[in-house]
């Protein structure tokens, strides 16, 4: 009986194993039928109503034909409506509004104020008040020499107007 029961076994583990391997392969092979975008840009119209069509400030659109269970016609996805002739009949479409992109500018720069330059404070500066006992000044005089002596003078005016030389010199005037 042990020998039946081993060989029961090992039947019993081959063919799990066979069922795992042909679910996986299945499940790889197998691939989605291509459907119309349905993002944040495209909207997705689930019905061939294509009472909205064309669509203001959609710049593209997919249209979708039949399924890979048609026939006698061509399934698929379109870019353009109407359809080429042959095709299946329109099972969805989507159009897409893209999103705007900010612009590049430049940011205005905004008036800034200055406040206002400081206003320098008045200091009156300091001045002689009059004095009711001035001290006498201690600089000299200056005292005028003359430098030419006019010719109309008369000889009395000139002798007054000479300096004496000092060394017995006459102050006589010459003509």
């Amino acid at each position: 009986m042990k020998t039946y029961l081993g060989i029961i076994t090992g039947i019993s583990l081959i063919i799990l194993i066979l069922i795992v391997l042909v679910v996986i392969t299945a499940e790889a092979s197998y691939s989605p039928e291509p459907t119309c975008p349905q993002t944040e840009e495209w909207t997705k119209i689930d019905s061939n109503d294509l009472s909205l069509y064309p669509v203001p400030g959609a710049t593209e659109y997919c249209f979708k034909a039949g399924s890979d269970n048609s026939q006698g016609c061509i399934g698929g996805l379109f870019d353009s409506w109407p359809q080429p002739n042959g095709t299946c009949g329109l099972s969805h479409w989507s159009y897409r509004i893209p999103t705007p992109e900010p612009t590049s500018v430049p940011p205005t720069p905004t008036p800034t104020e200055r406040p206002p330059d400081p206003t320098p404070e008045f200091t009156p500066t300091p001045t002689d008040e009059p004095n009711e006992n001035p001290e006498p000044s201690k600089t000299p005089k200056k005292t005028q020499t003359p430098t030419s002596i006019p010719m109309e003078c008369t000889t009395e005016e000139t002798e007054k107007r000479l300096p004496s030389t000092g060394s017995g010199g006459s102050r006589k005037l010459y003509k």
